[in-house]
């Protein structure tokens, strides 16, 4: 071999021992860096005509497990719908509290429950009525308050969602923008190492919001699509839109999100946007439906209840709740007869009718009271508004079934061809709620109920407008009027009945997840409270585990693709050491060169 071949493979040496000082150095520097993939300098030897001329670099590559990567992302994916699910679902555990909290729901109607019958107990306790008012009101408070919360939980994730695809946006651009420079790289033979570890970063934080899978190109480019094949990079970025709702209702609409003019729909299958669209849609309105139910079983129980009663004394007037487009076409049917009495403040009966049973328009049915109770109690019903009984000055008013042993008359209304039972003609009317739900009849959908439903205004300012008897209905012969006695001070007859009705068990369909039910409402309300729990803690056993299983992967990615600064100090000295070595083998060749070139 001549000196010159030899200089030439130390001056290899050289070059290559000085790249391997640089890649060291490189890992060295960033060994704490996050998504940094340590880099191996590859050899290999070179030959000219056959004959070994030294060493070159073959490739700078990083360490990475493809696998481990992939799966890393899937988990991402995983990690980024339960944390999702288990925040919310945590944020309504708190909102309903927990059954041993005495700010739960089951705690308002069993508090509600107590005050009932310590009004019963101590029926002319003006304590014991504001007593039972403020237990009404605290459920209906609460019940709106959590209604407006799941709204406000649903207006939260509206925004999710939007940051949710503005983010997924920005990293699909950055990773085309990065294919770019990454396949320029490769072209002219440079390594896109730091930029291949930017764009497994993008890759990653991507799959927290989208399900992704890729592969890549002999360029060296990546191609993104969704597991269910819908394309997110290739060449370029297709961006997802979406327009979220500036207010969130329970009757709100919400728009699609939309991947190259198409709703994505069933594409995601995993990760934070899929879980806030299931959140939004599904979990919360699930809850919500399940509040609503709540709310309409309270109300229409409590109602039915305390329309058979009155308060003592009678009010003067009593106002229905409920509203008819169409006095002189609605038309409803009384299976027994219904009095209506005008009573003083000794409960003493002043005049009533009797209104048989049979068939009436709601026209039909004022214009019988106005005809037979001559001034005592004028009815009022017209198109739009609901039907009012008003005593005249000095008296009350007050309505009850002559259904015998059955209570309540059953009402049949007809109204644009459909028909409907009710019980009770004052609760049909809403005469003398309880609970109201402005604008909501209970023919009405539920939707949103538990959002609106509070206590009769004149009841919160009145606490003695709380029903607790009940006009006489077996009194032989007949009543007399300024005689019989229709209304006894000390009655708690309602109250009794009220109480009942709170512990009478209901039945409630499979509604929002929870399965068909059959209880008091307390109990319903209990469901609603254990149910949560159950899917909170299930939620946040589930991202722990994600987390677990997402670590594992981290850390044995981490053994590959990690840097040990020990290591690569050893590579270091060796690269230094073979540096020196190659600059010695030099420095003997110039030596005899220069001995050669003296001897001429």
């Amino acid at each position: 071999m001549s000196l010159n071949v030899t200089l030439g493979t130390a001056l290899t040496g050289l070059r290559v021992n000085q790249k391997a000082i640089e890649v060291a150095s490189q890992n060295v520097a960033n060994a704490s860096t996050v998504g940094y993939s340590r880099q191996v300098l590859h050899r290999e030897a070179l030959t000219t005509a056959g004959v070994g001329s030294g060493v070159g670099t073959a490739a700078i590559s990083r360490t990475v497990d493809d696998f481990l990567v992939r799966e890393i992302r899937t988990q991402n994916a995983a990690v980024g719908a339960e944390t999702v699910r288990s925040d919310y679902l945590s944020r309504t555990q708190d909102m309903f509290g927990s059954l041993a909290n005495d700010t739960s729901l089951t705690s308002r109607l069993t508090e509600l429950a107590t005050s009932i019958g310590a009004l019963a107990n101590e029926p002319e306790s003006a304590a014991q009525r504001l007593n039972l008012v403020q237990a009404a009101q605290s459920f209906a408070l609460a019940m709106t308050d959590a209604s407006g919360s799941i709204q406000s939980m649903r207006q939260d994730v509206e925004r999710d969602i939007d940051q949710g695809v503005k983010a997924v946006n920005e990293q699909l651009q950055m990773i085309a923008d990065l294919n770019k420079q990454i396949v320029h790289r490769q072209a002219l033979g440079e390594s896109p190492n730091e930029l291949l570890d930017k764009r497994d970063a993008a890759l990653a934080a991507a799959a927290e919001y989208v399900d992704v899978q890729s592969f890549t190109r002999e360029s060296g480019e990546v191609v993104l699509y969704t597991k269910s094949g819908k394309p997110l990079v290739d060449g370029s970025a297709h961006l997802l839109s979406y327009a979220p709702a500036s207010a969130v209702g329970v009757d709100t609409t919400f728009d699609a999100i939309m991947l190259d003019g198409k709703p994505v729909g069933a594409s995601l299958q995993s990760g934070k946007l899929t879980a806030l669209v299931e959140l939004r849609d599904k979990t919360l309105p699930g809850l919500q439906s399940q509040m609503d139910a709540l709310a309409e079983k309270v109300r229409d129980q409590v109602n039915l209840a305390h329309n058979r009663g009155t308060a003592i004394p009678a009010p003067a007037e009593l106002e229905g709740t409920r509203t008819f487009a169409d006095v002189d076409a609605e038309q409803i049917t009384i299976s027994s007869p219904v009095r209506i009495a005008a009573v003083d403040e000794a409960g003493v009966i002043q005049a009533y009718t009797d209104l048989p049973a049979g068939s009436y328009t709601i026209a039909q049915l004022r214009d019988a009271v106005n005809g037979q109770l001559g001034g005592s109690v004028t009815a009022t019903a017209v198109d739009g508004g609901g039907f009012s009984l008003t005593a005249a000055s000095g008296l009350g008013v007050s309505v009850v079934d002559l259904a015998g042993t059955a209570t309540d008359a059953t009402v049949t209304h007809t109204v644009d061809g459909a028909t409907r039972e009710y019980r009770g003609l004052s609760n049909f009317l809403g005469l003398n709620d309880m609970f109201v739900t402005p604008g909501r009849s209970p023919s009405d959908p539920r939707t949103g109920l538990s959002g609106m439903i509070a206590v009769r205004e004149d009841i919160v300012e009145n606490p003695s407008a709380v029903a607790r008897g009940r006009l006489e209905t077996g009194v032989t012969p007949a009543p007399q009027a300024g005689v019989t006695v229709g209304l006894t001070t000390g009655a708690t007859d309602t109250l009794a009945g009220i109480a009942a009705a709170l512990d009478t068990k209901v039945a409630f369909g499979s509604i929002g997840g929870l399965p068909a039910f059959s209880g008091t409402v307390a109990e319903y309300a209990t469901q609603i409270i254990s149910s949560n729990a159950q899917q909170a803690a299930g939620a946040s056993n589930r991202m722990d585990y994600q987390l677990a299983v997402q670590a594992d992967l981290s850390n044995r990615a981490a053994s590959v693709s990690g840097v040990s600064v020990d290591e690569e100090m050893a590579n270091l000295v060796a690269a230094q050491n073979a540096y020196a070595a190659s600059a010695r083998v030099i420095s003997v060749v110039s030596e005899m060169l220069d001995l050669l070139n003296n001897l001429r």
